[in-house]
């Protein structure tokens, strides 16, 4: 968990510094592609957790 926290504050801060706008748009940006990696991660760990239950069934 600590690995995923750290992953989310490092788009949202390359984001926010990288963008060529106001810091708060960066921010906006950064914290939208966080939610979207975050909503991938938690669709692929429920896929995977699918798997593995089928497999030993």
């Amino acid at each position: 968990m600590t690995f995923g926290i750290i992953v989310l504050s490092t788009i949202i801060s390359v984001t926010a510094t990288t963008m060529d706008a106001p810091y708060e748009v960066g921010t906006y940006w950064g914290t939208s592609l966080a939610f979207f990696v975050m909503a991938l991660i938690a669709l692929l760990a429920l896929v995977l957790t699918r798997f593995i239950n089928e497999k030993r069934a």
